[in-house]
């Protein structure tokens, strides 16, 4: 739930166009979730920062993140199939 309420911080600093606080906020949540959540929360959270940093312009640090949203992605499918 923690994990939840960084993720929902750092949207509505992205909304706000504030950048820093955001990222700051989507790293706690990252860190939480890989300690804690499984594969598939993971891999929206990456994902979602992903995104985020995209629109910010920020490509050389959203690449990382949308490679690890799709590694998990992988993991579940090796499991599931």
């Amino acid at each position: 739930m923690i994990g939840l309420c960084y993720g929902n911080y750092g949207i509505i600093y992205h909304r706000q166009k504030n950048w820093g606080k955001s990222a700051e906020y989507f790293e706690k949540n990252i860190k939480i979730a890989d300690d804690t959540s499984g594969l598939s929360a993971s891999a929206v959270i990456y994902f979602s920062y992903g995104k985020i940093l995209a629109e910010k312009g920020d490509w050389v640090k959203a690449k990382p993140q949308f490679q690890n949203a799709l590694k998990c992605y992988e993991k579940i499918y090796e499991i599931n199939f």
